[in-house]
């Protein structure tokens, strides 16, 4: 629930960039959000980016 209202928010400030600040504000806003999301699916993945210390290798 709480992602839902994160990715309103989200909506309504960059809505409200692009009506402020007009089209470098879509801009910038869409990558902003892209550079979001990458950080966030990295963080989500990061043990698996590693090879693990010990154990055998497959």
């Amino acid at each position: 629930m709480s992602v839902l209202i994160a990715m309103l928010l989200a909506v309504v400030v960059w809505v409200g960039a692009t009506v402020m600040f007009g089209y470098a504000g879509l801009i910038i806003g869409a990558l902003v959000g892209v550079a979001v999301m990458y950080a966030f699916i990295l963080a989500l993945t990061a043990s698996g980016l590693f090879a693990k210390k010990g154990g055998a290798a497959h």
